[in-house]
């Protein structure tokens, strides 16, 4: 069973720096609030870019329960992988992972093959994380399941620079702030799990009813401090080390940018999070004939509008930038996508 103490467990087995599974591989997990935002399309064209730069890539497929990056990166689904490996431990996952007809790009299927794994127990979880950080390459992108599932929130606190998906709908903008208030929430309970008095306190908070005063970040440090200063400090200096990466997918104007500023102040005041505008993705109808081709959108149609910002992202991220401390604001983002429609 899932509990709040798991997620403290794995943060105390982490082993390297936030989003780093060695020296030289930079782990990115990628989430989104609600499905239908193209976080599949877009893990599998990034991994692509970052493959075609020359860098060692390997995409991921963590969405267990519902598994197809593969077909989104071409592959049939033949081979076998996470399923596989948690079901069967004579199996070890190195040798489930399989290379691509992309140099540089290799590719672990999820549970295609494996059915009921949407729910993986913690030992399991914790017995993949270790395996995953293991393997050797510079980029590895985890393409999680959509919504806030105990084991998306998990495998999203793997990095201190976890990338979150949205378009620019509000259905889509409101779950994605659900899913980072699910994500703090959950980490400051597991922190607080050993403290029987403050954790039934939080437990009390997040029940309480919506039409209330609403639960924030500040106001759950607040009540902490109350009890135990130290604690509060403690869960506050881990609270500030988490810098989630936003991407916005199927912009169709720039002026929808514009919500930038609002997403920022409100994650700000209550969650308490500096969330990083690292990319923003245009909206062409060629990804949807690219899909139904079972061909990348960056390889069909290089020169589109999508191709071209997941490219711009992409050597975003291999330039180092994506995992510095410094944060790229709203307005840097619109700055840098004017720019680039600008010199087409």
């Amino acid at each position: 069973m899932n509990t709040t103490a798991d997620l403290s467990k794995q943060f105390q087995h982490k082993k390297y720096p936030a989003g780093r599974s060695s020296p030289k591989a930079t782990i990115i997990p990628i989430a989104s609030g609600k499905g239908g935002v193209g976080k599949s399309v877009l893990t599998a064209n990034l991994a692509i870019a970052l493959a075609r730069q020359g860098h060692d890539t390997l995409a991921v497929d963590l969405d267990l329960g519902g598994s197809n990056l593969h077909s989104y990166l071409g592959l049939s689904n033949k081979h076998s992988g996470i399923g596989d490996f948690l079901k069967d431990r004579k199996k070890n996952l190195p040798e489930l992972i399989v290379s691509t007809k992309i140099p540089k790009l290799r590719f672990l299927a999820g549970d295609g093959r494996t059915p009921f794994m949407a729910n993986i127990p913690f030992q399991q979880r914790l017995l993949l994380l270790n395996e995953l950080q293991k393997v050797k390459a510079r980029f590895i992108l985890l393409d999680l399941g959509a919504g806030s599932t105990f084991n998306t929130l998990n495998f999203f606190g793997l990095s201190h620079y976890g990338m979150i998906i949205t378009t620019f709908e509000s259905p889509a903008i409101m779950n994605m702030l659900t899913f980072l208030k699910n994500f703090m929430f959950r980490l400051i309970a597991a922190v607080c799990k050993q403290n029987s008095i403050i954790f039934k306190g939080l437990i009390e908070e997040f029940r309480r009813p919506v039409n209330g005063v609403p639960v924030t970040v500040a106001s759950l440090l607040a009540k902490i401090s109350k009890e135990d200063k130290n604690l509060a400090q403690t869960i506050r200096q881990i609270c500030l080390a988490y810098s989630p990466r936003l991407v916005f997918n199927m912009a169709e104007n720039i002026a929808d940018l514009d919500i930038g500023a609002k997403i920022a102040r409100i994650l700000r005041e209550n969650m308490s999070l500096s969330v990083s505008f690292c990319g923003c993705v245009g909206f062409d109808n060629a990804v949807r004939s690219s899909i139904r081709q079972r061909m990348p959108i960056i390889l069909s149609r290089p020169d589109s509008f999508p191709a071209r910002d997941i490219m711009a992202l992409s050597r975003y991220i291999s330039s180092g930038r994506y995992d510095s401390p410094r944060i790229k604001t709203a307005k840097e983002l619109r700055d840098e996508v004017s720019r680039r429609q600008n010199s087409l």
